[in-house]
């Protein structure tokens, strides 16, 4: 979906006491991004240049 002449992302986030769950959607192609941030894994960087 573009809008605007932008491309649209549609994102969910959960946040837990010790995780922070995103999953984002490019409506466009249907990609789909599985961040997080835990005790096991940190997405950090690729949470911060997606957003």
């Amino acid at each position: 979906m573009i809008v605007k002449d932008r491309v649209v992302f549609v994102y969910d986030i959960e946040i837990f006491p010790n995780v922070f769950h995103a999953v984002v959607k490019n409506t466009e192609n249907g990609e789909l991004y599985y961040l997080e941030i835990s005790e096991c894994k940190n997405d950090l960087q690729e949470i911060v240049d997606l957003f």
